[in-house]
C-alpha cells in the first residue's frame, strides 16, 4: 500500500513536470512569435518610412529643383550609413540613386562621376544645379522650372490642371519610382523636366 502511495506520489510529480515543462516551452514559443512579428512590423516601418521619402513625389507635376536636391542628399545619406563606397555601390541591393532627364546623379558626367565628386563635391555641384542658368530654360533658383515624376500630357482644361499618371507596376524598371524586389526599398527614382510650355500653365 504504501509502495502504491509513492508511486502515485511520483507519477504526480511527473506529470506536474512535464504540465510546468509544457507550459514553459509555450510561452517560449508565443515570445518568440511575438518578437518575430514585432521585428518584422518594426521592418515594414522603417521601409515605410524610408520609401516616404521618394513617394510622396510620386504623380506630381510641380516637384521643384529644391525637392530633388533634397532627395539627392536623403538618397546619399542612406547610401553612406550603409558604407555602400563610390566603386562598389551598385552591386548592393540596398543602394539609391536619383534620375534626372535620364541622367543618374552619381553616375553621369553632368554631375558626379567619380569618388572624390561623390564625397567632396556633390554639395557645390548641387548648388550649381540650383543656382545656374541652364541652357535651355530659366533659372532653377526662381522655381520657375518644375519636374514631374510619374505624370505626362500636362493640360489645362476649364482653368484645371490635367496630366495623365503613368500607373506601372512598382517593380518595372520604367517605372520613376522603382522598388527593389528584393529588399521592398525604392532604389531608383526618376524626375523629368516639364515642358517649359506648361510652367505658366502649373503656376496658374
Amino acid at each position: 500500500m504504501e509502495n502504491a502511495s509513492k508511486a502515485l506520489i511520483i507519477a504526480g510529480e511527473v506529470l506536474v513536470a512535464v504540465l510546468v515543462i509544457t507550459l514553459m516551452v509555450s510561452m517560449f514559443v508565443a515570445f518568440s512569435n511575438f518578437s518575430s512579428n514585432m521585428h518584422e512590423r518594426l521592418s515594414n516601418e522603417q521601409i515605410g518610412k524610408f520609401n516616404g521619402k521618394f513617394t510622396i513625389y510620386d504623380g506630381r507635376i510641380n516637384i521643384t529643383a529644391q525637392d530633388i536636391v533634397t532627395t539627392i542628399n536623403f538618397a546619399k545619406q542612406a547610401n553612406d550609413a550603409r558604407e555602400l563606397y563610390y566603386d562598389t555601390r551598385t552591386s548592393s541591393d540596398y543602394y539609391t540613386t536619383v534620375f534626372i532627364d535620364g541622367k543618374d546623379v552619381f553616375n553621369s558626367s553632368s554631375f558626379v562621376n567619380n569618388q572624390d565628386k561623390y564625397d567632396n563635391e556633390l554639395p557645390q555641384i548641387l548648388s550649381k544645379f540650383l543656382n545656374d542658368d541652364n541652357a535651355n530654360y530659366p533659372s532653377y533658383k526662381n522655381n520657375t522650372v518644375y519636374f514631374s515624376c510619374n505624370a505626362s500630357n500636362i493640360k489645362k482644361h476649364n482653368d484645371e490642371i490635367t496630366f495623365d499618371y503613368v500607373d506601372k507596376k512598382s517593380t518595372d524598371p520604367s517605372n520613376d519610382v522603382h522598388i527593389n524586389e528584393k529588399t521592398g526599398l525604392v532604389d531608383k527614382i526618376h524626375f523629368h523636366t516639364v515642358d517649359p510650355s506648361k510652367v505658366n500653365i502649373i503656376n496658374k
